[in-house]
């Protein structure tokens, strides 16, 4: 299955592309896990987000979760900890209709992601590409949906969705320790390092 890749503003140091003279970075597409069950690799990574943003995207996860393993003490565990947030409905609003609640947040929390035409640093063609020009909170918004869509919340070995280094196709990543989605992009990776090192 082919995603596009997701890409937020950077530096010129990190960047990946350009899109319309801007550098961006693409962004993983197991961000959204990573900061679910690895908060503190997340945050070495990427840095921190606001607390609220960062349980806000923690309870729609598990509202999910739970909601496919049919586990409706957990749906109402979230609703009551999403409640405590500010602007946020009463656990009997969320759990009139746990799914319309998330469907309701997410759509509105991820409309700042336009599809755009990018440029690879690498390749110079167009692709296109989701762009989040908020930066990462955006882009997790953009993910969690993409994670919803696709099934992965819940599933017992989850997909590991990344973007490829080199052309920024997203692949599923089923081992977790690959940065290409070819040989033939790993091998210009290898290069384009090689190419580096002697320089």
């Amino acid at each position: 299955m082919k995603f596009l890749p997701i890409l937020i503003p950077c530096t010129e140091s990190e960047c990946d592309g350009m899109v319309n003279g801007a550098p961006v970075r693409v962004v993983s597409y197991d961000v959204v896990h990573m900061l679910i069950w690895d908060r503190s690799g997340f945050r070495a990574k990427y840095g921190d987000i606001p607390e609220d943003e960062e349980k806000w995207l923690r309870g729609f996860w598990h509202i999910i979760y739970a909601f496919r393993g049919g586990r409706n003490q957990e749906i109402k565990d979230a609703a009551i900890a999403l409640a405590e947030l500010a602007n946020a409905p009463s656990p009997s609003e969320i759990l009139k209709d746990p799914l319309h609640f998330v469907q309701e947040e997410l759509n509105q929390r991820a409309g700042a992601a336009s599809v755009v035409l990018w440029r690879s640093r690498s390749w110079a063609v167009l692709n296109a590409g989701i762009y989040c020009e908020g930066g990462m909170l955006d882009a997790l918004y953009a993910l969690m949906l993409f994670s919803i869509g696709a099934g992965s919340i819940g599933r017992v070995g989850s997909m590991r969705m990344r973007s490829c280094i080199m052309c920024g196709t997203t692949f599923d990543d089923v081992r977790g320790r690959r940065n290409t989605c070819s040989d033939k992009c790993r091998k210009r990776a290898s290069r384009a390092r090689a190419k580096t090192a002697s320089a």
